[in-house]
């Protein structure tokens, strides 16, 4: 017969098992827990640092457009222009090309040959507003007419979104850094829909030269808002907000903003540069905006008025330069003998505008 001590002995041992087992299982989950959430600390961390390197190129990215825009445009004796215009149907239609601006030199000589205006283009052309991995060959005029390469190439402007496809090369960076692309689009050639009037600029030199609204009239998709033109600039981002607005009468199921993409945008900002020597040129139909007390004040404040101060005998301005200034011709005009009159032919006179 066994004693009580005897008897209960295994039980004993058996409970200290199960203990060992249900601490060395819940140190198991610890562990495993903890290592479970040290794998996704480590991935959120590696994907927040690919963000932050993906925000960083691009950013890169922005920059060195806008270093390259610089560089090329920052003179206003350049101009631009779309490849598809130099040179139609090219693989790379949409990219944008700079050139020197050129003076011709007939006003000082009007019976020189004409230039060789393909020759001219040749010679004063800089470059293409692209990336590629070797600056030189967006040097070359014929880089538009190169195929575009996938494995390379990134559409970066795609027609289903912006109306028109552009690609720009890939740029890599450091190892481990990512790599970026860029390009410049000519937003310019479209009209921007929703220019706004800035009264801040009206005594300024910018009021002659930036209309205070677009028209919108003679377009076949779009009616012409009556008013509140200002409020445009900060309430229509994209041509895709253009339904926000009822004015606009962009409201149809049917209309895609994609239509209006190869003429309209919403991001153009330009000045109305004289492209062969420099500076500021005047908007003429501006002059049709003014009131006549307006028009023909001899000055705005402190500007002096464009369309006025002028040799004219009411002090218009001539519309151009005459290309010679040589002296009126003068007949004498003889009546059958019984008179002669001699009469002045003012052939040279310049037009001028006025209200």
């Amino acid at each position: 017969m066994m004693s009580p001590r005897s008897s209960t002995q295994p039980n004993k041992s058996g409970s200290a098992l199960l203990l060992t087992l249900l601490v060395t299982s819940i140190l198991l989950m610890v562990a495993l827990t903890f290592s479970a959430m040290v794998r996704m600390e480590a991935r959120a961390v590696s994907v927040t640092a690919a963000h932050a390197q993906a925000r960083a190129n691009a950013r890169l990215g922005i920059m060195m457009a806008l270093g390259q825009l610089q560089q090329e445009l920052g003179d206003d004796r350049r101009i631009t222009a779309p490849a598809d215009l130099r040179h139609p149907g090219s693989p790379r239609s949409s990219a944008v090309g700079v050139w020197e601006s050129s003076l011709s030199e007939f006003l000082q000589d009007p019976f020189a040959r004409l230039p060789n205006y393909d020759r001219e283009k040749e010679r004063n052309f800089r470059g293409w507003l692209v990336s590629h991995p070797d600056h030189l060959q967006t040097q070359a005029d014929g880089f538009v007419t190169q195929p575009v390469d996938p494995s390379n190439d990134e559409p970066l402007f795609t027609a289903s979104r912006d109306g028109h496809t552009l690609h720009g090369s890939w740029l890599s960076l450091q190892p481990d850094e990512g790599r970026l692309a860029w390009a410049v689009a000519d937003e310019g050639v479209k009209a921007r829909i929703n220019l706004g009037e800035d009264a801040g600029v009206r005594d300024t030199p910018d009021v002659v030269s930036a209309p205070a609204g677009p028209h919108l009239g003679l377009a076949a998709r779009l009616e012409q808002p009556a008013a509140d033109w200002p409020l445009r600039q900060d309430k229509i981002r994209d041509l895709s907000e253009l339904s926000f607005d009822s004015s606009y009468g962009f409201v149809s199921a049917s209309d895609q903003p994609t239509v209006l993409s190869p003429d309209y945008t919403t991001h153009s900002r330009s000045v109305l540069a004289d492209v062969a020597r420099g500076g500021l040129r005047v908007d003429l139909s501006l002059a049709f905006e003014m009131s006549d007390a307006e028009y023909s004040a001899s000055q705005w404040g402190s500007l002096d008025n464009p369309f006025r101060n002028g040799p004219a005998p009411g002090g218009e301005v001539p519309l151009f330069t005459p290309a010679t200034s040589a002296q009126a011709p003068v007949i004498n005009v003889k009546y059958d003998g019984r008179a002669d009159e001699l009469r002045a032919f003012k052939t040279g006179a310049v037009p001028t505008l006025d209200h």
